[in-house]
């Protein structure tokens, strides 16, 4: 089980090189990250800093406790709401929070965080405040608004802040107000998402608006639908949620992931993190809790479509946030979790989940705080709070690797070679022309050398092909050569071609005991070195066990109708997963069960 796992991995977790960390007088309530600072609230101050948390400047905000906090980057300007009897709402320059652009007395939010959401949208050519408060404070005005959007600049009709439309007031209500506890909101593209538990229904509700022309016609798109997870277990609550981003190419899909708890705090397994399409489809209906306008009282009879997940990632019962990122193939996520862990865990092209790993523990067991944001600026660094303490967590440690093998085997999607410089790296501080060298874009490889053998048609002939499993980025061909040892090679084999070298040579040099192999294979200024055993594949023999096939395919032999065989095959696939349909023998892991492991190879993330 993953619990156990961590337990072990977790040994020595303590030191984390070029960790920036900045304390506060008080509990961190929220913080958001721009271009150039990063902003923080606490019960009652509010914080500016540089990326690296130097250059610390504080606001003082007495009487008064910051509910939302929303960087407007194109317009300079920081949006600033909070409590103070039924409220208020500020206006700050962005580059310089001691400078007020703009107050008002306005009641937007509660001081309750699930009760109220705030996120800038774009709809048309303005942009506005998604604002949304499901707790009642009736002697405040606007208190009956559940949804609204309201303006962000002092020259949109009506002035700053108001929700007005063209004379009129449009607003979304709900027949539940008090039920709706709020967790996310984003835009994408035209469409806007937002999430919310409802706990008297017991099901998380997604709903979906369409900004294009007004806040009228914006509000009056709403959609909805329920998220139902997970099969093996009902987890009926969000706890954290964040949108994955989309590939350089879109492929018109929404992938969100969401970390869901069931009821059985027990259980290992209790809290789970799950991949979901959320794409507005023809499928999706008017939402029957909620209403454009004032609520009738006949509700409408419409059900909401259930969404089900693509995939289950991870399953964790500590793990409370995530934020997904995605590094060229890869979608990665970090894992927030209850007793202070930031996990990183990486999915390949073909949805394979790598091996986690733990960047950063708490000496202290501190509950992550459920919001984290990734540097806008290099997307190299992981922005955490821990109770009144702000981090900055680089995603790998690049650079204590000090060769191409070694920066290969820490099997860190962010890591590669730069060629020119002769180190490892991120790839954005490898500079062009240079080639920068990465694990493949999938995680069957487990060693940077693989060989494969095939016997020709009249049996004289052996092939022998030894691959480099390496990824490269860059605008030029690297250097490649080969050299095997002794005198094995005809000299009519073939010449090497990255990322392949063959030796082509007599059956009868392969003795009944096996041949020890040497491969020297050079990539640019950097050498391996890699020991094969060849084997006869025909030796290999027995019952069609897991064991027998990966004995096989590691000799470099190919797998056919439950036999190893010289036979040349599309076995290019892994071993486990080749060698997973044998008949007998199989030993699947506790989070490799052959039901999540088909869903996982019929719907692709990517």
């Amino acid at each position: 089980m993953w619990a156990v796992f961590f337990s072990f991995f977790l040994a020595g977790v303590n030191f984390v090189w070029g960790l920036d960390t900045q304390t506060f007088d008080g509990e961190v309530r929220d913080f958001a990250v721009g271009d150039t600072f990063v902003y923080v609230v606490t019960d009652y101050r509010l914080y500016q800093l540089n990326h690296n948390f130097t250059n610390v400047t504080t606001r003082e905000e007495h009487n008064f406790r910051v509910n939302i906090l929303l960087p407007f980057i194109k317009n300079k300007t920081l949006i600033t709401c909070g409590s103070k009897t039924c409220g208020y709402c500020e206006i700050l320059d962005l580059n310089n929070i001691s400078k007020s652009v703009h107050f008002e007395d306005i009641f937007v939010g509660s001081s309750n965080r699930s009760s109220s959401i705030g996120f800038i949208v774009d709809v048309g050519t303005e942009s506005f405040i998604m604002a949304g408060k499901s707790k009642a404070v009736n002697s405040c005005p606007d208190d009956k608004y559940f949804l609204v959007l309201r303006n962000t600049q002092e020259g949109q009709n009506g002035g700053t802040f108001s929700i007005s439309d063209d004379g009129s007031t449009p607003y979304v209500d709900t027949r539940k107000k008090e039920s709706f506890h709020f967790v996310d909101g984003f835009q994408i593209s035209s469409y806007i998402y937002l999430f919310s538990n409802v706990p008297e229904e017991h099901n998380v509700r997604l709903t979906w608006f369409r900004g294009t022309t007004g806040k009228a016609a914006t509000l009056k798109s709403f959609r909805g639908a329920q998220l139902g997870c997970c099969e093996d277990m009902e987890r009926r609550r969000l706890l954290s949620s964040s949108v994955i981003p989309s590939p350089s190419v879109p492929q018109g899909k929404v992938l969100w992931a969401g970390v869901f708890t069931g009821n059985h705090t027990l259980d290992p397994v209790n809290n789970v993190l799950a991949v979901f399409d959320i794409s507005p489809s023809a499928e999706q209906t008017t939402d029957p809790d909620l209403c454009f306008g004032d609520c009738l009282p006949n509700k409408p009879t419409t059900k909401l479509i259930k969404l089900k997940p693509l995939m289950v990632v991870f399953k964790y019962s500590s793990m409370t946030s995530v934020l997904a990122a995605r590094h060229n193939s890869w979608i990665i996520f970090f894992i927030g979790t209850q007793d202070g862990q930031l996990i990183k865990l990486a999915v390949d092209k073909n949805n394979k989940v790598a091996c986690p790993r733990v960047l950063y523990k708490s000496a202290d067991d501190l509950h992550l705080f459920p919001k984290m944001h990734l540097d806008p600026v290099d997307s190299q660094h992981v922005y955490m709070a821990l109770r009144n303490e702000m981090m900055r967590v680089p995603v790998a440690q690049c650079s204590g690797h000090k060769s191409l093998k070694e920066c290969w085997l820490a099997q860190d999607p962010y890591c590669g070679w730069c060629m020119s410089e002769s180190r490892c790296s991120f790839l954005y501080d490898c500079l062009p022309p240079s080639n920068w060298i990465s694990i493949p874009d999938d995680y069957n490889q487990q060693r940077i050398v693989s060989h494969q053998v095939e016997k020709g048609s009249s049996g004289e002939k052996i092939t022998l092909t030894a691959k480099v499993h390496l990824n490269v980025i860059g605008t030029e061909s690297p250097l490649f050569a080969c050299n095997f040892s002794g005198d094995l090679c005809d000299t009519a084999s073939p010449g090497p071609e990255f990322p392949q070298c063959y030796c082509l040579f007599s059956s009868g040099k392969l003795p009944a005991k096996g041949l020890d192999v040497s491969v020297k294979i050079r990539v640019g200024k950097a050498a391996l070195s890699e020991k094969l055993m060849l084997t006869n594949c025909s030796d290999i023999t027995g019952p069609p066990t897991f064991d027998l096939c990966s004995r096989c395919m590691t000799a470099g032999c190919s797998w056919n109708n439950n036999a190893c065989s010289w036979t040349g095959s599309a076995n290019s696939g892994p071993i486990q997963d080749i060698c997973r349909h044998s008949q007998s023998g199989m030993n699947y892991s506790s989070h490799e069960r052959p039901s999540e492991k088909s869903q996982l190879a019929k719907k692709s993330l990517v």
